[in-house]
C-alpha cells in the first residue's frame, strides 16, 4: 500500500497499474529515490502478466514534474558534481547510463503506457513522458526541455525519441530554444 510521503505512489485498478509522483514541495521533481523506485516498479511490471497498461502522472492536480531534482545533496546529483568537478567522464557516462536504462526500461514495458501531464513538464520529466506510448496532457500544462538554458542537452534519450516523434527540425527546435509548449 502506498504510503503518503513516497515519491513515487504505485497503485493498481484491475489491470491497469499507475505512478504517481508524490513529491509537490519540490515540484514533483525526479530524485534519486524516484528514479530507483520507478526502476524497481518497471521491473516488478515488466513481470507481471496481469498489467495491461499503466499511467504516469503526478500528484497534486497541477504538477507533473519539474524533471530532474538538481539539489546537490541529491545522491544522483552528487556523484556527478563530483565526476565534472574530478573531470571523470567515466563517472559521468555512467551516471547519465545508469538514468537513460530506467527510462529505456519504461519504453520497452510489453504494454501501452500514459503519461499523463496534468501540469508542470519539464526537462527529465519530458523525457520521461517521451518515452510512453501516450501522452495527454490537460489544458494549462506547461511542456519544456529547458536543459539548453542551463547549458545542457537533454540526456535520458530523449534526444533520440523526440526525434522520432516529432521530426529533427522540430526536435532541434524544441531542445535549443527551450520553447514552452502550452496544450489546448
Amino acid at each position: 500500500m502506498p504510503q503518503i510521503n513516497d515519491p513515487l505512489m504505485y497503485r493498481q485498478e484491475g489491470e491497469i497499474a499507475f505512478i504517481e509522483i508524490n513529491r509537490p514541495d519540490k515540484k514533483n521533481a525526479l530524485n534519486a529515490e524516484c528514479w530507483r523506485l520507478l526502476d524497481s516498479f518497471c521491473d516488478r511490471l515488466r513481470d507481471d502478466h496481469q498489467i495491461r497498461a499503466l499511467v504516469i502522472t503526478g500528484r497534486p492536480d497541477d504538477i507533473f514534474s519539474a524533471g530532474v531534482d538538481v539539489t546537490p545533496t541529491d545522491p544522483f546529483i552528487a556523484d556527478m558534481f563530483q565526476a565534472l568537478q574530478d573531470r571523470d567522464k567515466t563517472g559521468l557516462v555512467e551516471g547519465f547510463a545508469r538514468m537513460q536504462s530506467v527510462v529505456t526500461k519504461l519504453a520497452r514495458l510489453p504494454f501501452p503506457t500514459v503519461a499523463a501531464i496534468n501540469g508542470l513538464c519539464y526537462g527529465g520529466a519530458v523525457e520521461l513522458a517521451g518515452a510512453c506510448d501516450i501522452r495527454v496532457a490537460k489544458a494549462g500544462a506547461v511542456i519544456c526541455l529547458q536543459e539548453a538554458r542551463l547549458g545542457l542537452i537533454p540526456d535520458f534519450g530523449g534526444t533520440v525519441r523526440l526525434t522520432r516523434l516529432i521530426g529533427p527540425a522540430k526536435a532541434k527546435e524544441l531542445i535549443m530554444t527551450a520553447r514552452k509548449i502550452l496544450p489546448d
